[in-house]
């Protein structure tokens, strides 16, 4: 029997709060897809339509999480903030998210970034490019309004604001402050500093030294031996 979306959407998030909860008591490894499916008072057939087999959990919940942390992003007045705050409330959100899974992500998080699941058998491609993109068109609006200018590599750039919030939920996870409040002023410092960064232009002058000397040291010797200098 075909089901609607808003049904699919809360079987999975009933499935996600049954691993949670089962995962606090015995450990992720020790459940089956039976005992996840009696949890989350769904089939054990349809709990295998949305994940082929247990591992496609963690992947499927941290996407779940990604995408939840967006939403809550997308409702705030973006239009009214920063590009950093934008970036930073995505941040807290999402941990905001995890928190009441951290036990079971913290179980999960390594199989899910260093095991044999590779990136290519989950969806963290996928995950990283839902982040991706949405970084990315705030960014483009933060330049068109003039916060600060156009970076070179501007992908490259996205690219790492992934890696630093992977780095985030590294030291959320290891951080047994009270309400994480290290990891809070871990955030708050460094996005500072990418603010600083980005309205400094710094990113365009290092460009502009790396290009010079490339042009200098590289390309005059490959195009003009004999030492002929290049033509601007």
């Amino acid at each position: 029997m075909k089901i609607s979306k808003k049904q699919r959407k809360e079987n999975i998030e009933a499935v996600f709060k049954a691993v949670i909860k089962l995962s606090k008591d015995r450990g992720f490894d020790s459940l089956t897809m039976k005992s996840i499916a009696k949890e989350a008072g769904i089939g054990e057939a349809t709990i295998y339509n949305y994940f082929p087999k247990k591992e496609t959990l963690i992947s499927g919940y941290f996407d779940w999480s990604i995408e939840e942390a967006i939403n809550r992003t997308q409702k705030e007045p973006l239009k009214e903030m920063s590009f950093t705050d934008i970036f930073h409330t995505l941040i807290e959100n999402h941990l905001e998210v995890l928190t009441p899974a951290k036990s079971f992500f913290a179980d999960s998080v390594q199989s899910l970034f260093t095991s044999p699941i590779s990136l290519a058998n989950t969806s963290l491609a996928s995950i990283k490019n839902k982040h991706s993109l949405f970084l990315a068109d705030e960014f483009s609006k933060s330049v068109a309004k003039g916060d600060f200018p156009q970076p070179p590599f501007k992908d490259f750039l996205v690219s790492l604001m992934w890696d630093y919030h992977i780095g985030v939920l590294y030291y959320w996870l290891k951080d047994s402050s009270k309400s994480s409040l290290r990891t809070t002023e871990f955030i708050a410092l460094s996005m500072k500093v990418f603010e600083e960064l980005l309205g400094s232009d710094l990113f365009n002058k290092i460009y502009a030294v790396a290009h010079f000397l490339f042009k200098e040291h590289v390309l005059n010797k490959l195009l003009n031996p004999k030492g002929i200098p290049l033509e601007e």
